[in-house]
């Protein structure tokens, strides 16, 4: 399935944070979303998700062709787009039960328990979602609700932040795993951890105040390191 943002320009809360934000996901894709605090990175992929509270001032949110920018979330994730957050709520109810339920919706086949063993979280699946749970086994779990959800289009909010070093390498086998069975990913990551565990990355895209200031291969992840952002964004406002 292939994602296409054009133009797009959002506000939360009044403040201007996306200013005409403009990116292509490809089908069957892995790209990189990375860029400084506040660039607008996470609030890209939740209006693409439509969660959160936004507001749209132009530009358009294309999933094959078909502008999804209007619908609600439940729609939207009916038509393939899975999120999982960076902040995810608290909710009392048991883990289990909540994976159960998406099961059902989304008719997952798969063995639930099995994955949460390879994400080390299974100890987890008896207790209140995200009672007790660490920053690292929260997102974790996130990325186990969204192998659930089986989407078409996944949306990965730093993944591999606040996670060691096993923990990364295993999220990273998920991505891999929900590439080969169709789904587009885009990540959004500050420093790229993730990147060193996955086979294959199609494309790299930085944004810096609300824009994407440049987009491509993933030696763009050096030229981040070695350069910094700003430079990055001096380079395309010159081009």
């Amino acid at each position: 399935m292939r994602l296409r943002v054009e133009k797009l320009v959002a506000s939360v809360s009044g403040k201007l944070v996306l200013r005409g934000v403009d990116l292509e996901l490809g089908p069957r894709e892995i790209n990189l979303l990375m860029g400084p605090n506040g660039a607008g990175k996470t609030t890209l992929l939740r209006v693409v998700a439509g969660v959160g509270s936004y507001v749209i001032h132009g530009g358009r949110v294309l999933l094959d062709g078909e502008d999804v920018s209007g619908l609600p979330p439940h729609e939207r994730a009916r038509k393939g787009i899975g999120i999982a957050h960076q902040l995810p709520p608290r909710v009392s109810v048991k883990a289990r039960y909540f994976l159960e339920r998406l099961r059902k919706i989304h008719g997952f086949e798969g063995d639930v328990e099995s994955y949460a063993r390879a994400l080390g979280i299974d100890h987890l699946l008896d207790r209140d979602l995200f009672h007790g749970f660490s920053g690292g086994e929260a997102k974790k779990f996130e990325v186990l609700t969204l192998v659930v959800q089986k989407p078409r289009v996944a949306l990965l909010d730093e993944p591999d932040s606040g996670v060691d070093i096993e923990g990364v390498r295993a999220i990273a086998r998920i991505v891999e795993e929900l590439r080969s069975h169709g789904s587009s990913i885009l990540i959004v990551t500050h420093g790229g951890a993730i990147a060193r565990f996955l086979p294959r990355i199609d494309v790299v895209h930085v944004m810096v105040r609300g824009r994407i200031v440049c987009s491509g291969d993933p030696s763009i992840l050096e030229r981040v390191v070695s350069e910094g952002y700003s430079a990055l964004a001096k380079v395309s406002s010159s081009a």
